[in-house]
């Protein structure tokens, strides 16, 4: 019995770490994962002004499409001074 109740010990608990990584993932996806690419440009548009950097391009590039989560790949060209571009 004793030897059972140490193997189950790491398994207490459980249900309520589920829980609360499924509770992490939503705020994840509503709060960081953008719908569309109109709040990404917004965003980026947003960086731009806040950092004094000069936007000239930018290019997305969708991967495939996932169950959860596609990849989207963005080629910008930007200028301005060092610390302005590090900053980013």
């Amino acid at each position: 019995m004793k030897a059972l109740n140490l193997e189950t010990t790491p398994l207490r608990g459980l249900g309520k770490s589920v829980e609360d990584a499924r509770s992490q993932m939503r705020a994840f996806y509503s709060n960081r994962i953008p719908s569309n690419y109109s709040v990404i440009a917004s965003r980026i548009g947003e960086l731009q002004v806040s950092s004094g950097v000069r936007l000239s391009r930018v290019q997305y590039t969708q991967g495939k499409p996932g169950s959860d989560l596609t990849e989207i790949t963005l080629d910008a060209g930007i200028s301005g001074a060092y610390p302005q571009i590090i900053g980013l």
